[in-house]
């Protein structure tokens, strides 16, 4: 039980000693993500999920860059009306 009390004191913050000058640095970047960027998504059944991470596979990419693809080209068959 001491133990357990020294380990909570001294990660009090759920961070090591060593990550703690990163996460200023990671903090920079969420506040420019959360300006500048945004997260779509949607719900799909799990073994539609499953069956389309095969296809990402298959396509040698991965689901994120599947997806923001799909996303880029209607934006650009949407500007070229």
């Amino acid at each position: 039980m001491i133990y357990y009390i020294l380990i909570q004191d001294k990660v009090s913050d759920g961070m090591s000693d060593e990550l703690k000058p990163k996460r200023k640095r990671w903090s920079k970047q969420d506040e420019w993500d959360k300006a500048n960027i945004a997260s779509l998504g949607c719900k799909v059944r799990k073994e539609e999920a499953d069956i389309f991470k095969e296809y990402a596979v298959r396509q040698g990419k991965t689901v994120n860059t599947l997806l923001k693809e799909y996303v880029l080209d209607c934006i650009n068959d949407y500007y070229k009306k």
